[in-house]
């Protein structure tokens, strides 16, 4: 059912629910301990496999993400579909188009730390001082709300000088990765090989499913100098923090703006994969197009892309719950780093990753001022 309710100024009636669900404190941790574990793995099943420039990474991400949602959907039949809240998505897809050139420009490190600091304070700032027409959220404690975000920036920074080692992962992904014809395919020349009577896809089909890729794929940052490249990339960086803080910035809107709107998050889980999904299929699309129709595919990323899309949009989905009961402003410090802390505790035990003691030190110490920080957010709310 679509909406074509107007906007009204915030009062008791606009912010009254539409709906029965009264959802308790505690569901609220809940919720926020399991998105939190499914967000510090949801690239586990991607690690072993080339993704590229990460477009068709990408597409089949956002089919998980979507699936998600009409299963959402399908659970809250009567939720209304409100246009406006598609625009969380389209902005967390945007956000996530930098990512590839991030990493390349200054390194997953850096780049994590830059991001993860601007996405966190993106969306705390707007729930804290009530940007973008949103309604402003004090929590019951200032002092241990403002004194858990510090916490969670300088946990932040502390993982960004981890040194993961991940060689090994890479020699696995040159051997098993059938993508050599993303790679190739861009330097066939049928003009110079008249001997071959095959189109290049097909000269891709016969090859070996062990053979390494010539060509590895390189993008615009590949080309500035280190200078320029650093610069670009912390930019990037920033941009694609605060969008990322943005994603659920209109669903909240709605939620206290238009009248008669359901308070229960959920219900606008499956507008804001929509959104993801439609916007992802633009910018696919006109990737295709710049590629003249031979956008690089990367087969074995499909079905790892699709699971990952799943994971994000079950843990993207309990987020909304999160919002409901603990406010931007709490969530946002919690949601952003405490998976970090998992993502890197996995690398540890599963992939070996982080080895050495200065590493190891860093870890723990992450940890500590990271769980510092979200206990300081979560008691900010409801304070003993």
């Amino acid at each position: 059912m679509y909406s074509n309710t107007t906007t009204l100024p915030f009062n008791e009636s606009t912010l009254s629910p539409a709906t029965d669900d009264v959802i308790a404190p505690c569901w609220g941790y809940i919720s926020a301990a399991a998105a939190v574990v499914i967000l510090g793995n949801v690239v586990v099943p991607i690690k072993r496999f080339e993704t590229g420039d990460g477009l068709y990474f990408q597409l089949m991400f956002s089919h998980g993400a979507l699936l998600i949602g009409v299963i959402v959907q399908l659970f809250r039949s009567e939720a209304t579909f409100y246009p406006i809240v598609m625009l969380g998505g389209v902005v967390w897809i945007t956000a996530n188009l930098f990512m590839v050139p991030i990493v390349k420009a200054v390194g997953m490190a850096q780049g994590m730390c830059v991001w993860g600091i601007c996405n966190m304070l993106s969306g705390w700032a707007t729930g804290r001082f009530g940007l973008f027409g949103i309604q402003k959220e004090v929590p019951d404690s200032i002092l241990l709300n403002y004194g858990g975000v510090i916490f969670c920036i300088t946990s932040a920074v502390i993982f960004s000088f981890l040194k993961p080692d991940i060689r090994k992962a890479k020699k696995a992904d040159q051997t098993t990765s059938p993508t050599v014809c993303a790679g190739q395919y861009n330097t066939f020349s049928p003009i110079n090989n008249s001997t071959s009577a095959m189109s290049p896809s097909e000269e891709c089909l016969l090859l070996p499913a062990t053979a390494k890729r010539t060509e590895e794929v390189t993008i615009f940052v590949d080309k500035l100098p280190p200078i320029k490249k650093k610069i670009i990339g912390i930019a990037m960086s920033v941009v694609s923090g605060v969008l990322y803080g943005q994603t659920y910035t209109p669903s909240i809107y709605v939620q206290q703006a238009y009248k008669h709107s359901s308070q229960f998050g959920m219900d606008y889980a499956f507008a804001t994969m929509c959104g993801l999904f439609v916007g992802n299929t633009f910018y696919f699309s006109m990737y295709c197009l710049v590629m003249r129709n031979i956008p690089r595919v990367y087969p074995r990323a499909s079905f790892p892309g699709l699971v990952t899309g799943l994971l994000w949009g079950t843990a993207s989905s309990l987020w909304f719950l999160v919002n409901d009961t603990l406010s931007e402003s709490v969530s946002f410090p919690i949601m952003t780093t405490v998976p970090i802390v998992i993502n890197a505790s996995v690398g540890v035990v599963f992939f070996r990753e982080i080895k050495g003691r200065r590493n190891l030190c860093l870890l723990l110490l992450g940890i500590a001022v990271t769980t510092a920080g979200a206990v300081m957010c979560a008691l900010s709310k409801h304070p003993v």
